[in-house]
């Protein structure tokens, strides 16, 4: 299982409404579970002052994540599988390090 990344636009951001697309990307991902895609939300980061926010999902492959991200109503500008190495050990925490990073 990987990590992806998944950057959407977000007009005019809320709190509010980053919940629920949270509620959201979690009951598809349930959803796709039952149909045998096994696809985990973790976290999202809404970035307000850019309009932007981002999704980080385990999975497969960026088929079955943009297949849960549909689902969920989700409208995808991008994904992109986050890998980091830190001392031999493959981590899926890329998505944070790259986050901290536009958010500076």
């Amino acid at each position: 299982m990987a990590n992806f990344l998944v950057e959407t636009y977000a007009p005019s951001p809320r709190e509010a409404e980053l919940e629920k697309v949270i509620c959201r990307a979690q009951h598809a991902a349930e959803a796709a579970l039952r149909e045998g895609l096994v696809v985990e939300h973790l976290s999202s980061y809404l970035v307000p002052e850019d309009e932007m926010c981002f999704h980080v999902f385990e999975g497969p492959n960026a088929a079955a994540i943009t297949y849960v991200a549909e689902q969920a109503g989700i409208d995808v500008e991008r994904i992109v599988e986050t890998v980091v190495d830190r001392g031999g050990r493959r981590s899926g925490s890329a998505a944070e390090v790259f986050l901290s990073h536009i958010t500076k």
